[in-house]
């Protein structure tokens, strides 16, 4: 049998030969070098010796570090004691700032400051806290200055007015809200804020609109109780006659308390100035008569200052007609005493023989 030939499948294989051929026969590149790999070692002892240092080596670590914590912290311990019964820290000088109301042995027993006491002992909060209690306290702020001292700043709060409440007088401020008694010690000439029965429902409010932050104002005036004295033109306090003033009303609807029934402040017998209770002026002169002299003066003003005002003057007898003929029912002052007489001694600070801050008495 003949052969037959494809050229086709021939070619190609000769292609293939060739291209095999020439990249047998080509030269390696000049100066071209393969380095020989290396055998990789077995595993196995290698890794575990690497597993124990490394072990080793954490637990040196942490060791290490909770030897040193402890150390820290018995170092710490060390050092607070040392620094908290130093001499070098005890409290040698306390700076006061901003107090007119009280005095600076005041300010320490509040804020409980001791000398010599150290300072790193002292709790600020507490220091603070102690000195808000005070009245007159607004705020007040207290830093620490090392090694020795300490400043206290404090804002008080300003009295605006005497406020009479349960019969002490207060000062209050321009809230109306009470700081503290006034007494000799701390004795200012304020305007009153007068409180009538009904009016006190507005210290609630303001109180509760300063717990809102709401900030008001309360406007100052002229008590009628000063414009009834300005009408009448007499002084509620005359030497030998009455250094005391009362400031009351006649129990009503709304009772008072119980040491400040109208009998019992009547017992003083001093100038007594009477609120809303003109309606009942009979009854006010038969209890007053209890313990005033039946002849005792006593006027009664209607709407003092005013332009209808209307003056009814006469005695402890006689008031309650005079009322009803003037046909008074409300909106009147009652005043009771002997200061609306004639009779009363001159001031010592006239008298040539009485020596005081502006003048040597002369014989």
């Amino acid at each position: 049998m003949g052969t037959v030939w494809d050229p086709i499948a021939d070619g190609s294989e000769i292609v293939g030969i060739l291209n095999s051929s020439k990249r047998n026969n080509r030269r390696p590149a000049r100066n071209s070098y393969t380095s020989p790999q290396r055998s990789t070692p077995s595993s196995g002892g290698g890794s575990f010796f690497a597993h124990v240092k490394s072990a080793l080596s954490w637990t040196l670590g942490l060791g290490i570090g909770a030897a040193l914590l402890v150390g820290l912290g018995v170092g710490g311990l060390q050092l607070h004691r040392l620094a908290t019964t130093s001499e070098f820290f005890a409290i040698k000088r306390v700076e006061i700032r901003g107090t007119t109301h009280f005095s600076r042995e005041e300010v320490l027993k509040a804020a409980n400051l001791q000398s010599g006491v150290n300072s790193l002992t002292v709790n600020i909060a507490d220091v603070e806290q102690g000195l808000r209690d005070n009245p007159w306290v607004l705020s007040v702020a207290v830093k620490r200055r090392l090694p020795d001292a300490f400043e206290i700043r404090i804002r008080e709060r300003i009295p605006a007015f005497w406020m009479l409440k349960d019969g002490v007088l207060y000062y209050a401020d321009n809230r109306g809200q009470i700081i503290a008694p006034v007494n000799v010690g701390n004795f200012l000439s304020l305007p009153t804020l007068e409180i009538l029965p009904g009016g006190e429902e507005l210290l609630p409010q303001m109180d509760e609109l300063s717990r809102l932050g709401i900030d008001y104002d309360v406007i100052p005036g002229v008590s009628s109780f000063l414009a009834t004295a300005a009408a009448l033109k007499k002084e509620y306090t005359l030497p030998g006659v009455s250094q005391t003033v009362i400031l009351t009303r006649m129990e009503g609807r709304t009772p008072m308390p119980p040491k400040e029934k109208l009998r019992d402040l009547a017992k003083h017998n001093s100038t007594m100035i009477i609120f809303l209770s003109v309606g009942m002026i009979e009854q006010l002169a038969d209890t007053l008569k209890e313990e005033y002299r039946e002849d005792t003066p006593v006027a009664v003003v209607y709407k003092a200052s005013w332009e209808d005002q209307k003056i009814v003057i006469g005695n402890l007898t006689n008031i309650a007609q005079k009322v009803k003929e003037a046909g008074i029912t409300k909106t009147a002052l009652t005043v009771v005493g002997d200061f609306l007489g004639d009779e009363y001694e001159l001031s010592k600070l006239y008298d040539k023989t009485f020596t005081h801050e502006f003048r040597q008495a002369k014989e």
